[in-house]
């Protein structure tokens, strides 16, 4: 039986979202919360097959509440939202999402993306792999990505990286970075190190900023 976790605090989106699941997969076990605090929960419980989390939940907004998420699961995650940002979708993806999906997308587009993610493949945007640098007037190529502006290399990093730095941007030190994600001290120094180089910088406040930045987008 497949298993799929709605994490929305609207309701009229679960609605559509639930009859998406159950076009796709007519037995499917759905749980639905309305909260990243109650997805940790529902986590606790056993791992679903597919999350369809918004963006834009009451406790945990914008691409900070997917860093926090991938951070704890291994489950593919669709990100719903109805921010229109052009960027938006290949943020989500950076970070590890499979999928996005826009609330204004189509009843059959939304399960569309369920299956094809529930399948093991990904579902973005076509803009996501195809699109146009505006400045450059650079093309891009089906199966290419557009990396982000220079000054948001945040994509580089890795999960474990970003686990960590969302961590340090809260005021963890290296100690408590390890114990929180439950790995050696020498672990986290070696992610910090990986970090700085990444993103071009030799102080942790300036990583940090980076971070912020990123999460405001």
């Amino acid at each position: 039986m497949v298993k799929v976790l709605i994490a929305d605090d609207h309701p009229m989106c679960v609605a559509a979202l639930q009859m998406a699941v159950s076009r796709v997969a007519g037995n499917a076990e759905v749980r639905v919360t309305d909260t990243l605090a109650g997805v940790v929960v529902e986590l606790s419980r056993g791992q679903p097959d597919l999350i369809l989390l918004d963006l834009g939940l009451r406790d945990s907004v914008g691409l900070d509440t997917l860093t926090k998420l991938v951070a704890l699961t291994d489950t593919p995650i669709i990100s719903v939202t109805g921010d229109e940002q052009s960027e938006l979708p290949l943020w989500a993806k950076k970070v590890g999402a499979k999928g996005f999906i826009e609330k204004r997308s189509s009843f059959p587009e939304m399960a569309e993306a369920i299956d094809v993610v529930l399948k093991g493949g990904e579902w973005f945007p076509l803009s996501t792999y195809t699109g146009l640098d505006v400045e450059g007037g650079k093309e891009f190529s089906e199966g290419q990505i557009a990396d982000p502006a220079p000054e948001c290399p945040i994509g580089n990093l890795t999960k474990a990286q970003l686990a960590v730095l969302h961590l340090a941007s809260k005021g963890l030190s290296n100690e408590e970075i390890g114990r929180d994600l439950s790995i050696k001290l020498a672990t986290v120094k070696s992610h910090m190190h990986s970090i700085f180089k990444n993103l071009g910088v030799k102080r942790r406040t300036q990583a940090i900023s980076i971070y912020s930045q990123f999460e405001e987008l």
